[in-house]
Formats: C-alpha cells, structure tokens, sequence
C-alpha cells in the first residue's frame, strides 16, 4: 500500500512538472520564417553548423535562402532600437502558459495534502 502511494504521489508531482515546461521546448525551435534575412538566420545556422533547427535544408551550408539576403555588415549611423521589452507573440506572452503553470501547482499541492492527510490517519491509527 505504501509503495502503491508513493508511486501516485510521485506520478502527480512528474505531471505537474512538466506543464510549465512544454512552451520551452517549443520556445526553442526556430524556423526560417523566424528571420527577416538570410543573414540572420545564416549567423545562427555558423554558430551551431549542426543546424538543429534545420535551416539548411539542402545541405549547401546556405541557411534560408528563401529569405531576403540583408548584409552581414553592421549598418551605418544610428539604428532605431524600439521602445523594449519583449516581442509580441512571444513564449512570455502566452497565458496559456501561465494557466497550465498555476494548474500544475494546485496538482502538485492537493498531491501534497492528501498524502499528508494519509500519513496523519495512518499515525493516528
């Protein structure tokens, strides 16, 4: 009985943690249509040549080639930097997120009580 419930409680802690975590592992993931030029996305593809992201599909050592080529020099005089903070549509935007991570800890916290409910029975027994 005892492992039986340890087993449980150790299920329910696994699937409240692994809510918060899902947009991460999609967060990562970058595509060509996630670069406005060639040339962002080749500065990635050079640091890791691996290409995780597959973004040399043709094996050419060219990422994106679908994209506008920009340059790869710095431009000259002053940039226009925006007003900060964070891109729309970003993995931090996402309430869904925020309601899986709150879903999550109200699993794992209900797990805790109940098995702090048995042990208190057990004891008391």
């Amino acid at each position: 009985m005892r492992l039986g419930m340890t087993a449980a409680a150790a299920a329910v802690l696994a699937a409240a943690l692994c809510f918060p975590l899902a947009g991460v592992a999609a967060a990562q993931d970058l595509d060509c249509a996630n670069f406005q030029t060639q040339a962002e996305a080749q500065a990635v593809y050079n640091q890791n040549p691996s290409d995780p992201h597959d973004l040399d599909r043709d094996n050419d050592g060219k990422a994106c080639e679908g994209n506008p080529p920009g340059t790869d020099e710095p431009p000259n005089g002053p940039v226009e930097a925006g007003a900060g903070g964070t891109a729309e549509g970003g993995p931090d935007d996402s309430p869904e997120l925020l309601v899986l991570g709150v879903v999550g800890g109200g699993v794992l916290a209900a797990g805790g009580v109940v098995l702090a409910r048995r042990r208190s029975v057990r004891r008391s027994d």
